[in-house]
């Protein structure tokens, strides 16, 4: 048993690792990217932060479909069926792409009116994000194709590209940042507009980069006379995954935003700035949920079931232990890491404010986002979509009914994340417990 544990261990953290230094990197490039827009001023500040948080939880919720690949990609890979895997490898790169085009395309469209009536923006910081999302709505096709090259990363054990070619861009578009918005190096100063070109230009990089290191793992399978029943296929089995991420992603947190946008820009901004510090300190559970998802996927093609519950169990642990060391951390040098991003006085004072409660919940968070990717790796992606959807659907009633200021949104948001972690763990045994059943599987591990 001690070395099962040691080697299922060093497998977790070998997939893991890269990916919380990925993480950690692109964080603190963000970091020190806001850090760069908040010294143009407070609206530049709210405003690009504002598009920055919609454009990533639309990214999140698109890029669902990456996550339903990366599932599946692992499963027939631990049946061995590289050419399903193939397969679907090309019609998810052919679906990402025509949905990615789609969105941007509206986006630019009714721009204006989904800022100024669907957020209420008004004045300068509805100025500063419509000459953002202008450039920046491009990072989303780059984006979703990045999701699909990096998923193929995930399902054969290489993240540790994934780390090298991130963190390359990431400086790249830290130096970017520099030189267009201030205005350096003889180029003109651009503003929020740069941080947003410098943004695109490094995602460029990031793609062909990836599309030349992938090629050396797997080649895509264009079967033209079939593709349109392949994509079909794969955005139905995604839908489940796209349904959870639009609930979670859309509805719950531009809903949030939408909220708080009302209470006025200091709140807005605080609560972007909050999410810059809480983003640091969920790093390692996107890490290890992605790790998680991979390794119970292809044990679940090999129908090892007896190994399944110990790596969620086991990944569970560790998070704990990483969540209390970093909240320690941050607790510890709050102002440090606030006087970095901004140094508005009035912002500072509101983010300490509310820092503690904000990192606090996210204790739950970690559970729940592990087990509810154990559920979703052994084909319980519904059942995951129906219960996300109760439970924010009523938190964000809540949310909208009864938050006047930060405090009272962080206690329902906490609710929400422990409720949520109960009910996937209790799913999560009986899932498997049944699939043990089913095939006469003794295990004593339930």
């Amino acid at each position: 048993m001690k070395n099962f544990f040691d080697l299922r261990l060093k497998e977790i953290n070998n997939l893991a690792i890269p990916l919380v230094l990925t993480s950690m990197s692109s964080i603190l490039i963000g970091i020190i990217d806001q850090a760069f827009v908040a010294h143009i001023s407070v609206s530049a500040y709210a405003g690009v932060g504002f598009v920055t948080m919609i454009i990533n939880s639309l990214v999140g919720v698109l890029g669902a479909i990456s996550i339903s690949f990366n599932i599946l990609g692992s499963k027939l890979k631990g049946e061995n069926n590289l050419n399903g895997l193939r397969v679907v490898y090309s019609s998810t790169f052919i679906l990402n792409f025509i949905i990615s085009i789609i969105i941007v395309f509206l986006i630019n469209v009714f721009m204006e009116s989904i800022l100024s009536k669907g957020f209420a923006l008004t004045g300068d910081t509805l100025l500063e994000a419509e000459k953002y999302l202008e450039i920046y709505s491009l990072s989303i096709i780059l984006n979703m194709l990045i999701f699909v090259f990096s998923a193929i990363f995930k399902i054969f054990r290489k993240t540790n590209h994934i780390f090298l070619i991130t963190l390359i861009v990431n400086i790249l578009n830290v130096v970017l940042d520099y030189i267009l918005i201030f205005g350096k190096f003889g180029f003109p100063s651009l503003g929020s507009q740069g941080a947003a070109i410098a943004s695109i230009i490094a995602l460029i990089i990031n793609l062909l980069l990836y599309f030349l290191i992938v090629r050396k793992f797997i080649r895509m399978k264009f079967q033209f006379k079939s593709v349109l029943k392949d994509t079909r296929q794969v955005f139905r089995k995604a839908l489940p995954f796209i349904g959870q991420e639009c609930i979670e992603e859309l509805v719950f947190v531009v809903g949030i935003s939408a909220v708080i946008a009302r209470l006025g820009e200091l709140q807005l901004a605080t609560y972007n700035l909050l999410l810059m510090i809480i983003n640091i300190l969920l790093m390692p559970m996107f890490a290890y949920q992605q790790a998680n998802m991979s390794i119970i996927s292809e044990e679940y093609g090999k129908k090892e079931y007896n190994s399944i519950i110990r790596t969620s169990k086991k990944i569970v642990q560790m998070l704990l232990v990483i969540f209390v060391v970093l909240f320690i951390v941050i607790l510890s040098f709050k102002e440090h890491f606030i006087i970095l991003i901004t140094p508005d006085a009035n912002l500072i004072n509101s983010s300490i404010k509310y820092l503690w409660i904000a990192i606090l919940i996210q204790s739950f968070n970690y559970i729940k986002t592990i087990y509810r990717s154990s559920c979703q790796s052994l084909g319980e992606s519904k059942f995951v979509f129906k219960i996300t959807s109760i439970i924010n659907t009523i938190t964000l009633m809540f949310v909208i009914l009864f938050v006047k200021n930060l405090y009272p949104l962080f206690i329902l948001m906490g609710l929400s994340y422990l409720v949520s972690a109960y009910i996937f763990i209790c799913k999560f045994k009986a899932s498997l417990k049944r699939v043990c059943e089913e095939i006469s599987v003794k295990t004593d591990i339930l």
